[in-house]
């Protein structure tokens, strides 16, 4: 059986237009998901700022007297240490600071 050249054209054309179809709805989804996707990073970008400024108001910065880091920020009213010797910094919620300096073992003392 033979189909006819015109019925083969009229199908690939029809095929074409279903994929056509099919690919502006695939587009139209990833262009919503998109969106969706940048919504969200702002918000996110939004909240990190404002606990970021939260976290700015509620803590100071401390410099370490044992080894004179200026890169540590400790939360008003919370213990911390320097991030590098890790003297104990006690920060009160005035603002008070109170340092203790780390013990160090020593060999045979018990």
């Amino acid at each position: 059986m033979r189909i006819p050249i015109g019925s083969l054209i009229r199908l690939g054309l029809s095929i074409s237009e279903n994929v056509a179809e099919y690919q502006k709805g695939v587009n139209e989804k990833t262009r919503a998901a998109r969106a969706r996707d940048e919504a969200i990073a702002e918000t996110n970008k939004y909240n990190r700022s404002r606990l970021e400024d939260q976290i700015a108001r509620e803590s100071i910065s401390v410099e370490c007297p044992n080894c004179g880091s200026t890169g540590n920020r400790i939360r008003r009213g919370s213990t911390g240490f320097c991030q590098f010797c890790g003297t104990a910094i006690q920060v009160g919620f005035n603002g008070e600071i109170q340092f203790h300096k780390p013990e160090i073992e020593r060999d045979g003392d018990q």
